[in-house]
């Protein structure tokens, strides 16, 4: 069976699963996968022999590739994650496998997920085919905070989460499950937390919902919130040196927020500079870039009428694209910053100097 040619057009969304050793990230995908959203999903257990998943084969790993049960395909990492995930897209369209339209893969308790973002957001070819959907971070509430005082790692895997779930609770204690909503918030402030008890959770609150992209999440339930209306915006170009945070929570790995919010038109060139200096200057504490920039002038090949989505992890950038349309009738551009001891100074006048046009009334 072939792909339709509708599925083959679309970079395929991958959800990054992953959370320290015990986490319950197994749990967990024992019960999504058995979820309808999830039938056409390919699964990538990133290092083979770690995790026992036989619960959700068919049959054990001995072949490179194997069908699961609802329709789902499993195989393992065997050299490295784009080697694999090239391995997967050829197969699919030889229909040699059954069709796939997202994949998970599933990290080692103790792998960073950045690298795996990186590689997604630097390779050409997973740039054509593939599109990071939302990280996902399992935490067992009964031993984070000593987790995260023994693996610098497990800090890695929350600060980088869109969703944490929190697991365990059935067997933690009301200090320790309020201990570790505390933590997680303190790492990132801007991830959905979500208490699971035995995996048992809605997969369609957890996969495929673009929060990985900027201009998806625009408009959550209930209006405007969560990563865009965090800290003090930039508004109509006028710089503010406040990230919106008290400066003691500097201390330790919590880190802040800084927001540019402009309604004046951006100079396209002036912003690629802008962008590359701040990565290039702050990049051992810059986390996450992301956004939507409103354009002064477009280049010619860009027929759409949207935004501009800005996306970026550590150093490393996604490419940028454009959306269909502006997600809202806010037509305003909107970037945030997270990361630690961010200079929000800095950025802001840097951001002037470079983005914003004269004749606009900078």
């Amino acid at each position: 069976m072939t792909d339709a040619p509708r599925s083959a057009r679309k970079p395929i969304p991958v959800t990054v699963l992953t959370g320290h050793l015990g986490s319950g990230k197994t749990t967990l995908l024992q019960r999504a996968l058995e979820h309808p959203l999830l039938q056409r999903t390919a699964l990538i257990i990133n290092e083979f022999g770690e995790v026992s998943i036989d619960h959700l084969m068919v049959a054990q790993l001995a072949e490179n590739i194997v069908q699961l049960r609802g329709g789902c395909i499993c195989c393992a990492v065997r050299v490295d994650l784009a080697m694999t995930l090239r391995d997967l897209h050829h197969k699919r369209q030889l229909g040699e496998i059954p069709a796939f339209d997202h994949v998970i893969i599933e990290t080692s308790g103790l792998a960073d997920p950045v690298p795996i973002l990186h590689t997604m957001m630097a390779n050409p070819m997973m740039q054509k085919h593939y599109a990071p959907d939302a990280v996902v971070t399992c935490v067992d509430q009964i031993n984070l905070e000593r987790t995260l005082q023994d693996d610098a790692v497990a800090l890695s895997q929350l600060q980088m989460a869109d969703v944490v779930i929190l697991t365990k609770g059935d067997l933690a204690t009301p200090e320790q499950r309020e201990r570790s909503r505390a933590l997680v918030h303190e790492a990132n402030p801007h991830a959905r937390q979500m208490q699971v008890t035995q995996g048992d959770a809605d997969a369609s609150t957890i996969f495929l919902r673009g929060l990985f992209e900027a201009g998806r999440t625009l408009q959550p339930a209930g209006g405007a919130s969560g990563w865009l209306m965090a800290g003090q915006p930039m508004r109509h170009g006028t710089p503010r040196d406040d990230t919106g945070t008290d400066p003691s929570v500097h201390r330790g790995p919590r880190p802040t927020t800084h927001v540019i919010h402009t309604d004046t038109p951006v100079d396209l060139v002036g912003l690629g500079v802008f962008l590359n200096r701040v990565t290039n200057t702050m990049s051992d504490r810059i986390l996450r870039i992301k956004g939507i920039v409103n354009v002064a002038s477009r280049p010619r090949h860009v027929t759409t009428q949207g935004p501009l989505v800005v996306h970026a992890v550590r150093e490393k950038f996604y490419p940028l694209q454009w959306m269909p349309d502006w997600p809202d009738d806010d037509r305003s551009t909107r970037l945030v910053f997270i990361g630690r001891d961010l200079d929000s100074d800095w950025i802001d006048a840097l951001f002037g100097g470079l983005c914003l046009l004269p004749e606009k009334g900078r």
